[in-house]
Formats: C-alpha cells, sequence, structure tokens
C-alpha cells in the first residue's frame, strides 16, 4: 500500500520561481524608488515656465501654410541681408555671398 500516484506540480520547482519573482519584484520596486527620489530632485527644474502658451486650442489650423512661411522666412533669411545683433553690429548676409568670401579667403 506503499505505492501512490507522484505529484503532477514540482513543488521545488514552483517555490523557486515563486522565490524568484519575489525577490525580482523587490529589486525592481527599490529601482523605481530611487529613480522616482531622482526625478523629484529635478522637478523643480522641469517646472519652470518656458513662455505664455498659445490660446485654445493649441492646433495647428493650416499646416500647409504655415510650412510654406518658415520655409519662406528660412529662404529670405538665408538670401538676403539683416541684423543679427544691432547693438554688437552683427549682421547676416546671403549664403552664396558668405561661401564666396570664405572660398576667397581660403584661396589666400
Amino acid at each position: 500500500m506503499g505505492r501512490h500516484e507522484p505529484d503532477d506540480i514540482n513543488t521545488h520547482a514552483l517555490g523557486r520561481l515563486v522565490l524568484w519573482l519575489a525577490i525580482s519584484l523587490l529589486l525592481f520596486g527599490t529601482v523605481l524608488a530611487v529613480w522616482q527620489v531622482h526625478m523629484d530632485a529635478r522637478a523643480p527644474l522641469q517646472s519652470l515656465p518656458v513662455g505664455p502658451l498659445p490660446p485654445t486650442p493649441r492646433l495647428q489650423d493650416r499646416p500647409r501654410l504655415d510650412l510654406a512661411q518658415v520655409q519662406h522666412d528660412a529662404a529670405a533669411r538665408l538670401n538676403g541681408y539683416g541684423w543679427v545683433d544691432k547693438a554688437r553690429g552683427t549682421v547676416h548676409i546671403p549664403i552664396g555671398q558668405a561661401m564666396r568670401l570664405v572660398a576667397q579667403e581660403e584661396a589666400k
């Protein structure tokens, strides 16, 4: 009568799995807690205002026209003259002319 069927579950392997999961959760929780303390210390730096927000809704109603305007402004700046810093006497010149001037300086 001492014979019986073996258990369907390996209780030693299950116990090791549960122990491994518990240790992993504790380790993960510790790492998250340390990270949270680090992020809380940085929070005052991240909460500085960046500037006034535009009125709501903050959506582009004409993105193609906005892109065209940005490209037009960039082209005007690249191909025109203007002040960068008037107080210091710094100007920008057309990029073609700037490249010619640099090439002339390199040739000397």
